[in-house]
């Protein structure tokens, strides 16, 4: 989330200090270490929208050097988000499913 939303009205999301197969190198490994990360990355996002202006989403924004308005791209991040609360969703049913089936499965040795 770093790279996409610094500077993004002026630089592609996919920024050149960013090494992504480092990111996977060094595991997050405390509790406070994943929640700085979180908080992190999602402050960098929340500040990046709270300082557009109306004006800002019909400027074209790059990532990956492929162009999109703020707005668009806003509805890009907008479904990815729905998304993972869908997958999310379905997980935590299949989970539930799962254990209700197996818990009336007898197992005979």
């Amino acid at each position: 989330m770093l790279s996409r939303w610094t500077d993004f009205l002026n630089s592609d999301g996919e920024k050149n200090w960013r090494n992504r197969d480092d990111e996977f190198k060094h595991p997050l490994t405390t509790k406070e270490v994943i929640i700085e990360s979180w908080e992190t990355g999602w402050r960098c996002l929340f500040d990046a929208i709270e300082a557009l202006k109306e004006k800002d989403l019909k400027k074209e924004v790059f990532i990956r050097n492929m162009g999109s308005t703020v707005q668009e791209a806003l509805n890009i991040l907008y479904n990815y988000a729905n998304s993972a609360k869908n997958i999310s969703c379905r997980s935590r049913l299949i989970i539930t499913t799962s254990k209700s089936i197996n818990s009336n499965i007898v197992v005979i040795n």
